[in-house]
């Protein structure tokens, strides 16, 4: 009979430890498919962005210089100084560009990191998994972050191209009007560019809020109303970043 009992508990045991394994490599695996869709987006948007502020340099320091070039009624100073301006502006969107092309952002880099940790054992699964978490929750609240204050910038831009529209008579820029109706148009498309940016979550938002849902829907330990804390070290241009959350 205790051989019997001894047996029984033994099992038990095992299918325990077997379903926690699974739920681990579970969660590993969606924490990864997560990160992965972040990251690919990340990618995306540095690759098209770059390209975008390169043409638009290219656009705005050639096309300036030869408008300005081409109108009879500037003076020679007055010549060099839209010259200047136009080419100025150029060349900062291109130098701009290029850094974007080169430089990956933390949604690539924490990403790549979490992908080259170990994970073959248990322990070091587990590991994986809270690192993983504070990564994904770390850039969700970033981006969300980042949002509010690129579109809270594209609004002000943009009113203050409406009210220099609005407030600066046209005879005043002389051979200039096209620039002056210039700022209503984009005053507008830069207002409309902010509601955007505040009322549509991005992707890493997305991805946080799916985990989570997906975590509730299981019945996994560690949800956002379970008092939790979690540490992980992330790595930075400059070196090491250490990031502590206390959820609860």
């Amino acid at each position: 009979m205790k051989k019997l009992f001894f047996i029984i508990a033994l099992n038990i045991c095992i299918n325990c430890l077997s379903f926690a394994q699974n739920t681990d490599r579970e969660q590993l695996d969606r924490l990864t498919a997560h990160l992965a869709l972040i990251q690919e987006d990340a990618r995306m948007d540095r690759t098209i962005g770059g390209s975008v502020l390169i043409g638009a340099g290219v656009i705005l320091g050639v096309g300036g210089v030869i408008i300005t070039e081409t109108t009879d009624d500037l003076l020679g100073d007055e010549r060099f100084m839209y010259d200047a301006i136009f080419a100025g502006s150029g060349t900062l969107l291109v130098t701009a560009g290029v850094l974007m092309l080169v430089l990956p952002s933390d949604y690539e880099l924490l990403p790549q990191r979490f992908q080259d940790l170990p994970e073959d054992s248990p322990e070091n699964m587990r590991k994986k998994i809270n690192t993983g978490e504070v990564y994904l929750e770390t850039l969700a609240h970033n981006a969300e972050r980042d949002r509010y204050l690129n579109g809270g910038i594209l609004i002000a831009s943009g009113l203050a191209q409406l009210v220099f529209y609005f407030f600066v008579p046209t005879e005043d820029v002389n051979d200039f009007y096209y620039v002056h109706d210039m700022f209503l148009y984009e005053g507008i498309l830069n207002c409309g560019m902010g509601l955007l940016h505040l009322f549509i979550k991005s992707a890493p938002e997305h991805e946080y809020q799916s985990y989570r849902e997906w975590k509730q829907s299981r019945g996994i330990a560690g949800l956002p109303d379970e008092t939790q804390i979690r540490f992980a070290l992330m790595p930075t241009r400059h070196g090491l970043t250490a990031a502590l959350r206390l959820s609860f």
